[in-house]
């Protein structure tokens, strides 16, 4: 197991704060030893020690630990203190999660999961699985089908909350992080009562509050991971996929059923399409098809 977070302490106080974590959690003949001059190794345990390497500069107020032979457990107890960055922990079961449509004015919110153990990520490597941002729309759509053929259907999920859902929703939470940690920690229950799997990795988009603060009584015992470009894990690249993918299609019938052109994203093209949806169906409208709190709506209704 390897892995790396950063920690937001001097050096004194980092080295002091590893001595009570690991004393906190009765780790046995802990050994201290200087690493290159410019970090310090603690070993523990007896036949077969764990080991970390605290680093440091001698500047700022970060250090950085990086975890050598480290359980999923011993990393949580750091990661309990310490968000997650840089390098992902490569864990033998995980499920990795992300959302689509959050930055787009019109179109619903799609979340994503995907469970993953090495068989699994076996397959959605030799699908080619990459985080859906860098695929073309017809790539995604294939890799899609694929990633569903080659799962079960108990190792994906993929929730949606239609525009009219996310504008009620909206306007009680006033909170897009809320409405997200929602969605992420639905489709992570969905996967924990069908999967044994006590790690999640997340695209960091706020505070892991939101989504700890939003899981049941499965998803509260797991370890929860979120970092910036979580997409670099091929469980987390699948969900994008996936998510990616759902919003692209619950687009193309929102279109049909409207008859109306909506773009993807916000942009001059979507302020003019909101401008022609207002003159052609009312202001009330928008709530049908697009996110209100965008500075979009502003604009187009005067």
């Amino acid at each position: 197991m390897s892995g790396s977070i950063n920690f937001v302490h001097r050096k004194d106080d980092a080295i002091q704060k590893v001595r009570e974590i690991l004393n906190n959690n009765n780790a046995e003949n802990v050994t201290e030893n200087e690493s290159g001059g410019y970090g310090i190794k603690f070993s523990w345990g007896n036949a077969k020690p764990s080991s970390l390497v605290l680093y440091y500069n001698g500047k700022g107020d970060s250090t950085k630990i990086v975890f050598e032979k480290s359980t999923d457990e011993i990393i949580k107890w750091f990661t309990s203190i310490a968000p997650l960055q840089g390098k992902i922990p490569k864990f033998d079961t995980r499920i990795g999660t992300d959302e689509s449509g959050k930055g787009d004015y019109f179109g619903p919110l799609v979340v994503a999961g995907v469970f993953a153990d090495r068989n699994i990520e076996e397959k959605l490597i030799a699908i080619g699985v990459c985080d859906s941002k860098k695929n073309t729309f017809k790539q995604n759509q294939r890799m899609a089908e694929e990633i569903k053929t080659a799962l079960k259907p108990e190792q994906y999920s993929v929730i949606y909350i239609s525009n009219e859902k996310y504008n009620e929703l909206y306007a009680k939470l006033n909170n897009l992080n809320t409405l997200l940690a929602w969605g992420h920690a639905r489709v992570i229950e969905n996967l924990l009562e069908k999967n044994k799997c006590e790690n999640i990795i997340a695209d960091q988009f706020g505070n892991e509050r939101y989504i700890k603060d939003a899981l049941l009584e499965r998803g509260r015992g797991a370890n929860l991971f979120q970092t910036p470009r979580a997409e670099s894990d091929t469980a987390v690249a699948a969900a994008s996929i996936l998510a990616r993918d759902t919003y692209v299609r619950l687009m193309e019938n929102l279109c049909e059923l409207y008859g109306l052109d909506l773009p993807k994203g916000a942009s001059g093209a979507v302020d003019e399409a909101a401008r022609i949806a207002v003159k052609e169906k009312g202001a009330d409208f928008l709530r049908k098809v697009a996110k209100l709190h965008f500075k979009t709506t502003q604009k187009v209704i005067c």
